[in-house]
């Protein structure tokens, strides 16, 4: 028989787990691809998921990409697109 104290500690793995790779792994991985640094994603992520929930975290990286664009392609924003990542030129 497995006493409660072992469900818990596999919950709390469980959950300790997810949250290592909801806020830490997939920012950074996709962050990467995106060419967005890893701090400007989690911020993203959070912020997203603070405004909307799920569906905002969903949507939050690919926001900031689209405003990575913007801002790398008008002159007077570039300050802020170096700043939220490298560009591939």
């Amino acid at each position: 028989h497995r006493s409660s104290a072992d469900v818990l500690w596999v919950a709390a793995i469980l959950a300790i787990v997810q949250l290592i790779d909801n806020n830490i792994l997939i920012p950074w991985v996709v962050g990467r691809k995106v060419r967005i640094n890893a701090i400007t994603t989690i911020v993203a992520v959070l912020v997203g998921g603070a405004m909307c929930g799920v569906p905002g975290m969903f949507l939050a990286i690919p926001g900031v990409a689209v405003l990575k664009v913007v801002f790398d392609n008008v002159e007077s924003l570039k300050p802020w697109g170096l700043i939220m990542g490298h560009s591939k030129d």
